[in-house]
């Protein structure tokens, strides 16, 4: 003995549900389909616009003299590479002590990173190096990367990070 659900839609109208229904999910997917090119459309303007930007740029470049646009770029590191390296000597001259030697110097001026080879005397002179450096105002942070006692004292390196200022 079986039961059968009621038939809530007649025999008739029930290929007429579903045709209903498979056509409201065909015009939602047309609709998302033509959202989608829309987007693509854009897309494809803005690469089209990135391109000839760039064409432009290397028209430019092309037309100007190379010897120019050499010293030019020339003139402009040394003068980036100058501005960079002015602060990093003010840190060091103000916090420099007689019980501290720097041993080696490493500047990244583009990720705005220095790091520190020091030889200090005692514990002390180097954890007011440490803070001395994180008291600059322009230093966003100083880290203790690694430190080694040594007959003479202590060796250990310094990793900072500075914030850019204008000029």
């Amino acid at each position: 003995m079986s039961t059968m659900p009621p038939n809530l839609v007649r025999k008739d109208r029930r290929h007429s549900l579903i045709a209903m229904t498979l056509l409201g999910v065909g015009i939602a997917m047309g609709l998302w389909a033509a959202h989608m090119y829309h987007g693509l459309r854009m897309l494809n303007a803005e690469v089209a616009e990135a391109v000839a930007t760039h064409a432009d740029l290397k028209r430019q470049r092309a037309t100007r003299p190379a010897s120019t646009a050499k010293q030019d770029s020339i003139s402009e590191l040394a003068e980036r590479q100058a501005w960079q390296l002015g602060p990093t000597l003010a840190w060091l001259e103000r916090t420099w002590t007689n019980d501290l030697a720097y041993a080696r110097i490493d500047m990244d001026g583009a990720a705005r990173t220095q790091r520190l080879d020091v030889e200090a005397r005692h514990d002390d002179a180097l954890l007011a190096l440490v803070d001395a450096l994180s008291a600059m105002p322009d230093v966003t942070a100083v880290s203790l990367v690694r430190q080694r006692r040594s007959e003479t004292g202590i060796e250990a390196t310094l990793e900072l990070r500075w914030r850019e200022t204008s000029r």
